[in-house]
């Protein structure tokens, strides 16, 4: 099952909208993948507005900054998203 952005809040706090902006736009399908680890956690996105385009993210949240680090794990053409949740589960 999909969400569309914005973001669940779990496990993000108040505050968190640049997680959202950076990782997705309107329209675009995110899926958190795995537990959560703390303040880390993975995400699926799938990408609409330049072509189909799935995005396995890592995302930490810092706490005592604004913002946190997003890392880009793995990029996929098109729609595959259940390839990505299963490389992602294997990350998890």
């Amino acid at each position: 099952m999909f969400v569309t952005a914005p973001l669940a809040p779990a496990p993000f706090h108040p505050g968190d909208e640049w997680l959202r902006d950076l990782i997705a736009a309107p329209g675009d399908q995110v899926q958190p993948v795995g537990p959560t680890e703390g303040d880390r956690a993975l995400f699926v996105v799938l990408h609409r507005s330049r072509g189909l385009w799935t995005h396995i993210y890592r995302v930490q949240r810092q706490p005592g900054r604004i913002g946190g680090l997003v890392a880009l794990l793995r990029v996929l053409e098109g729609d595959q998203v259940e390839q990505a949740v299963r490389w992602a589960n294997g990350m998890a």
